[in-house]
């Protein structure tokens, strides 16, 4: 049997979809794959607009279709039965997998959407020749001058050696506007047009500058004699072991111009990058250094010492602040007094020590910045530590080592010391916690404690006797008071005398104690 053969078009023959099997809507309208994948159906979503889904996949699926991206399995004409391809979804309540959804979703479409219209966009890149690039030097402007005029005078760049020339010339002078235009090519290349009196300007100032870098044979002489001093005077210093020496570069030119300016060579000047590589060049182990601006010479050799000694003067400079501002706060110290008298009014503690001491303990705790120290709210751990400070600080050191105790100004007493110990020897009446605490340098001692009390008993009985009468030290003159509470101690023996003692000491065996009210009525 004769077999025949059949171009196939590719663009015209596509694979027919008639013989595909009807959807099976009980799975994956995409696929038509039972994988064991979870199914999405949007009729089942608890959202108040259910079903919006089948018109989002109809849209994307339609956007396939007409960018011939869609499967050859995936045959739109199946979704739809008449009524569109959303209704038909809606009405046979069509699921997918999600993987399934995510090979036609909008952002797929959106990328395949870029995708064609750059492919659109392109156009095939001419090649570029060094003949056929455009310079604006085709105007027929002098490429040193970049005038047009005189026209005549105009000359076409036709040898390779009027190019070497030119850019050596241009590198000399530094011409970096020139060598901007020559960086397109040679000169030949570029077709550069130039006025022959732009160019033998341009030579004329080359040479020029080649006279000032290298010297005549008499100033080459002086130039060398020069430069031998400056290598004497850089190893005397380096042989001199006292000192570590570092050199700055500046420095050397300054004397080497100085220097070359007594031979009677007043226009030439050494270049301070020049006479670095000639330096480096001719003393081994000579190293240059930038710090900042500055280049800094340096042997190799004393790099370690240099840098040791930099730590140390920086250790030393340290010690010299630290010193410095204690001096200044101790100042502070001893000349802000506020000794306690006898009760503890508002703010004692922030005007019990001077405004820098809490200055300075606020910037160790906090830190220095300006934002830390804005705090509205005053930190107590900082008032507390400068109290302390204030309370142990001392003018001079006791010579007699054999007492380990700090003997304590009274001007020098804090509140917080005193609200320690009194409160202490209230609570526990314990001299031995009292006189720990005061050898923590945290309280007063318990003489002192003892003494404080004393004093004040003595000032609350000056108060009876000014009033006449046995009250409350809180009560105020002139004030209409009604009546007064005070719990007094009673002698028992002295009681059946006729009279009675007020607060005598608990230690008598007869003491009782009795609760007596009374009763001050004041009449106006």
């Amino acid at each position: 049997m004769e077999t025949k053969c059949q171009l196939i078009d590719a663009l015209k023959d596509k694979p027919s979809t008639s013989r595909l099997p009807p959807i099976n809507w009980k799975l994956c309208i995409i696929c038509q794959e039972d994988n064991n994948q979870p199914l999405n159906c949007p009729v089942e979503s608890k959202r108040k607009d259910a079903g919006i889904g089948y018109k989002t996949i109809a849209d994307d699926l339609l956007a396939f279709s007409k960018t011939a991206e869609c499967s050859v399995s995936l045959n739109l004409d199946r979704m739809d039965e008449g009524s569109g391809i959303e209704t038909t979804l809606l009405n046979h309540s069509a699921a997918w997998h999600k993987t399934c959804r995510d090979q036609y979703n909008s952002t797929k479409l959106k990328r395949l959407q870029k995708r064609k219209d750059l492919e659109r966009s392109e156009e095939p890149i001419p090649k570029h020749t060094r003949s056929s690039t455009e310079s604006k030097h085709k105007l027929e402007l002098c490429i040193f001058c970049d005038q047009l005029e005189p026209v005549g005078d105009l000359r076409e760049a036709q040898t390779f050696g009027l190019d070497t020339r030119v850019r050596s010339a241009a590198s000399l002078l530094g011409d970096t506007q020139l060598l901007a235009k020559l960086s397109t090519g040679d000169m030949i290349a570029i077709e550069a047009k130039y006025h022959l009196k732009c160019l033998a300007s341009l030579y004329r100032r080359a040479d020029k500058k080649k006279l000032q870098e290298y010297p005549s044979h008499e100033n080459s002489v002086a130039h060398s004699i020069v430069f031998a001093e400056l290598l004497s005077y850089i190893e005397e210093v380096h042989l001199d072991q006292s000192v570590v020496p570092v050199f700055k570069l500046a420095n050397l030119a300054n004397l080497y111009n100085c220097r070359i300016k007594q031979f009677g060579i007043e226009e030439q000047t050494i270049h301070s990058s020049r006479l670095k590589d000639r330096l480096i060049a001719h003393i081994p182990g000579l190293e240059a250094h930038k710090k900042g601006r500055d280049i800094l010479l340096a042997f190799d050799s004393d790099i370690g010492q240099a840098l040791y000694d930099a730590t140390e003067s920086r250790n030393i400079t340290d010690a010299i602040c630290i010193a410095r501002a204690a001096t200044i706060v101790r100042k502070q110290v001893f000349a802000y007094n506020a000794p306690f008298t006898g009760t503890f009014a508002p703010h004692c503690q922030q005007t019990s020590v001077p405004p820098a001491l809490l200055s300075l303990v606020r910037m160790l705790l906090e830190g220095p910045s300006i934002k830390d120290q804005t705090a509205t709210l005053l930190n107590q751990a900082a008032l507390s530590i400068a109290q302390l400070i204030k309370f142990n600080s001392i003018k001079h050191k006791r010579q007699d080592l054999s007492s380990p105790n700090v003997r304590h100004s009274k001007n020098q007493e804090t509140p917080l010391p005193i609200y320690i110990g009194m409160m202490v020897h209230a609570q526990t009446r314990k001299k031995g916690i009292v006189d720990k605490l005061f050898e923590l340098g945290i309280s007063i001692s318990y003489d002192r404690v003892l003494h404080l009390s004393a004093g004040l008993a003595n000032a609350v009985c000056e108060h009876f006797m000014e009033a006449k009468v046995v009250c409350p030290p809180q009560m105020h003159g002139g004030v209409f008071t009604t009546s007064a509470l005070d719990n007094i101690t009673i002698l028992h023996q002295q009681l059946h005398q006729g009279h009675s003692m007020a607060h005598e000491s608990p230690s008598s065996s007869i003491l009782i104690r009795m609760r007596m009210l009374w009763l001050l009525v004041l009449f106006l």
